[in-house]
């Protein structure tokens, strides 16, 4: 069991280096902003975690208390849709500001599913509990 919360945990962790590392080369390239505009923009991406982390802990907690472990499971499933619909529209916005403004939301969804699950509490509790 702990193995599908690491697959998970990866697939939204592992987005989020991602976008954090190739978000201000692709507004550089797609809209031509200088490297440091494009850093700028792009460092709105790794700004969400100031809100969006502690709401992925406590969506995940207040399902966990509804539906046990199957509650953060709904929770983590629901981010990982929302973000692949929202990195699908992100790659198809035509102008800087829908790019940023879908981004925005994105890396919200993209950080709050980086929080619903605690991958220690998996491991331990599947291997122990």
């Amino acid at each position: 069991m702990w193995n599908v919360f690491a697959v998970r945990y990866s697939a939204s962790f592992g987005v989020e280096l991602t976008m954090e590392n190739g978000c201000a080369t692709y507004l550089h390239d797609q809209f031509g902003l200088s490297v440091e505009q494009a850093g700028r923009y792009a460092s709105l991406f790794g700004f969400t975690n100031i809100f969006s982390r502690g709401l992925g802990g406590y969506l995940s907690d207040k399902m966990n208390a509804a539906f046990s472990l199957r509650g953060r499971l709904i929770v983590q499933f629901s981010c990982l849709v929302i973000m692949g619909v929202l990195i699908q529209v992100f790659g198809h916005c035509q102008t800087l500001f829908t790019t940023i403004f879908t981004m925005i939301f994105f890396s919200t969804f993209t950080q709050v599913c980086a929080n619903t699950i605690d991958l220690w509490y998996a491991i331990f509790s599947s291997l122990f509990g």
